[in-house]
């Protein structure tokens, strides 16, 4: 129920002693240390064209959907840059 909570109210962030979570869908800016671990997960539908600048394995055009997922990527900057041209992830941010 709280992930779909997010999909209705995108300013929403959960956050455990472990990690923030969140919602990106479009052109988004996150402010992350270098080496921090990142996730980035579909919500319900494929989310199309996913592209990534500031991570170890950067995503180009991607689709993420159940069968291929962006988890444990590792910030290699202190702004990391996802575009998504159809749909929305649940981003997954470990705290170091």
């Amino acid at each position: 129920n709280n992930l779909y909570l997010l999909s209705l109210h995108s300013r929403i962030i959960i956050e455990t002693e472990t990690e923030s979570i969140f919602l990106v869908r479009g052109e988004n800016l996150l402010n992350c240390c270098q080496g921090q671990t990142l996730s980035l997960l579909p919500l319900g539908l494929p989310a199309h064209g996913v592209s990534s600048e500031g991570l170890k394995w950067e995503l180009n055009n991607a689709t993420l959907n159940t069968h291929f997922k962006s988890i444990s990527n590792i910030c290699l900057k202190e702004m990391v840059s996802i575009k998504i041209n159809q749909g929305e992830l649940i981003c997954c941010l470990n705290r170091m």
